[in-house]
């Protein structure tokens, strides 16, 4: 008799089970990212990825230590593959990189299966948070969120010393499609390079688009911190003639 074929499981319905230990999913890769492990300058801690289904559902996966080199190279943002035989572990910590209860983690036995048909989901890749549940503080600040808005305050590079170390910071508003407006304020590196694109486009409305992002209040007036940003984090800015 032959074995049956396993059915692919719907990443929102990955969760222990103790009768199957096995899954098999279809997914689309639409974030990848490296980062140290604080040891040695150079050296690559892990590597984490987010995976979207088809329907949208995300779900993050850590790869660790020794698999790095077993995996990487098997891939890449917007790729899409298959993964089996991996393991599930709570979702929990202060940086998360989906609501998903669940994240997988790989094995020596897991195995992929690159280059597979492609799945019709790339408009997906990013899930923006509404301006409005920022301003309403719905979200939850310990999940990443992608935040896209046209730059339309003040952009205000400043210096200011925090923890007797200068810090430089920038200030701008952003506004969404429905003109809600969101105070922002960037640290450090991203502060720096935000300032130094904007000044460099003319002759359009400039569009900003946070990838993986931490929010939380920065202060009393409800002006959303958004840097110190995480390894995870990309910017992209467009300019719209």
């Amino acid at each position: 008799m032959s074995k049956m074929k396993l059915a692919f499981t719907p990443v929102a319905q990955l969760k222990p089970d103790s009768e199957n230990e096995i899954w098999k999913i279809k997914v689309r890769i639409v974030r990848m990212w490296r980062f140290q492990n604080g040891v040695k300058p150079g050296d690559v801690g892990g590597i984490d990825l987010i995976l979207l289904y088809e329907k949208g559902d995300r779900i993050q996966v850590c790869i660790r230590g020794k698999l790095i080199s077993k995996y990487e190279d098997d891939l890449g943002e917007g790729k899409c593959c298959i993964l089996m035989n991996f393991k599930l572990s709570p979702n929990l910590g202060n940086y998360r990189g989906t609501p998903h209860p669940f994240k997988i983690f790989f094995t020596w036995s897991t195995h992929v299966k690159k280059n597979c048909e492609e799945i019709p989901n790339d408009s997906l890749r990013f899930n923006c948070i509404s301006f409005d549940n920022l301003l309403s503080q719905k979200h939850d600040e310990k999940v990443f969120v992608d935040v896209i808005g046209e730059i339309v305050g003040p952009c205000d590079l400043k210096e200011i010393t925090v923890r007797n170390a200068p810090c430089k910071i920038l200030n701008l508003q952003l506004k969404d499609c429905g003109d809600s407006i969101i105070n922002c304020v960037f640290w450090e590196k991203y502060a720096e390079d935000i300032h130094s694109n904007v000044q460099s486009f003319f002759g359009g409305a400039i569009v900003l688009l946070c990838s993986l992002m931490r929010i939380n209040i920065y202060n009393e007036n409800s002006r959303f911190k958004v840097g110190k940003l995480q390894q995870s984090c990309s910017l992209i800015l467009t300019l719209l003639r």
